[in-house]
């Protein structure tokens, strides 16, 4: 196995093995985002195959690209993609406080779309840890 195949699989598996919070936010107090850069990492075989459910949101401080990077993976630590850079920025500091989060996943066609928690709410949420 090559070293980034072991890489990829060592991240998976931490990813898979912790536990992503799911924070008691009220649905009132999220937003809907497109998930970016998902054609990177699933196959066309793999997205007509992902069925609703949940990712986990977990902030990447270490990404060579984009140091404010949150990456989503599915629960059992399969990359699917990224957040929106601009939104990253804002999130990736809440999230290194919360720790992974759990975040209710739906697709349309080709667009996997996720829920999570405005930067305001997740700002109380923190405030309150």
């Amino acid at each position: 196995m090559s070293f980034f195949k072991t890489l990829a699989a060592a991240i998976a598996s931490d990813v898979a093995k912790s536990k992503p919070s799911e924070l008691p936010i009220p649905e009132v107090d999220t937003v809907s985002y497109a998930v970016v850069g998902e054609e990177y990492y699933l196959t066309e075989r793999q997205m007509r195959n992902l069925k609703p459910g949940y990712l986990v949101a977990s902030p990447e401080p270490k990404n060579k690209h984009d140091r404010n990077a949150v990456v989503m993976h599915d629960t059992t630590g399969r990359k699917i993609g990224y957040m929106y850079a601009s939104l990253a920025k804002k999130y990736q500091p809440l999230l290194t406080k919360t720790g992974p989060i759990k975040v209710p996943m739906t697709k349309n066609g080709n667009v996997i779309k996720y829920q999570i928690a405005t930067v305001s709410a997740l700002k109380k949420y923190v405030a309150n840890l």
